[in-house]
């Protein structure tokens, strides 16, 4: 799979992106989820390989909290039942899950420390890393992360490089320069991240 993920932004496609955004703020304080779909490709001119993720399905009978969302069998049948109406020889690429970083902040912390909260950084917790080995273990399977920081929305996508999840970047069809902010610092991977704020 190439270095970059396409992320479907035609018309013709429902806006993976704002989907994620519109479902992380319905969510509030809670985590939220989705599972990308669409297709494998390969690029005409360079014969790379890429991932397209033409749609997001919300994912429904998810038990979720502020630091966790759990899937549920009723959750993938769902999904699969939503594939099958659609038609249109997609298939599961990966996820979409966020962190309600914005409510995880003491709000005895005054507002530069919020601004700058060391959990608004883009991190894939160990669990992540877990569901994402059992559930998306193909080459090209993807998880977008959306973490709702006090100072905005900021979108990782991680994905599989040499058998390790990595952080990937990825290109949004069709969108106009500066639309998403993608957090271009290097995420946290692993357990790490619950070291950095106590």
């Amino acid at each position: 799979i190439g270095q970059r993920i396409r992320l479907g932004y035609d018309p013709a496609y429902a806006r993976v992106l704002d989907d994620a955004a519109a479902l992380t703020r319905a969510a509030a304080a809670d985590e939220t989820a989705g599972i990308l779909i669409g297709h494998v490709r390969r690029d005409p001119q360079s014969k790379e390989i890429f991932v397209e993720a033409t749609d997001l399905i919300p994912a429904k009978h998810t038990r979720t909290e502020s630091t966790r969302v759990t899937f549920t069998a009723d959750t993938w049948t769902a999904v699969d039942g939503a594939i099958r109406l659609r038609r249109g020889g997609e298939m599961m690429l990966g996820w979409f899950h966020s962190h309600p970083a914005q409510y995880w902040c003491s709000p005895k912390c005054p507002p530069e420390a919020r601004r700058n909260c060391p959990l608004a950084r883009s991190f894939f917790s160990g669990e992540d890393c877990a569901l994402h080995r059992t559930v998306f273990p193909l080459g090209y399977s993807i998880a977008l992360v959306v973490t709702n920081t006090e100072a905005g929305l900021r979108y990782a996508l991680f994905g599989w490089r040499h058998g390790l999840i990595d952080q990937r970047g990825f290109h949004v069809l069709n969108a106009s320069p500066g639309m998403v902010e993608t957090d271009s610092s290097e995420a946290i991977i692993g357990e790490k991240h619950e070291e950095a704020c106590p």
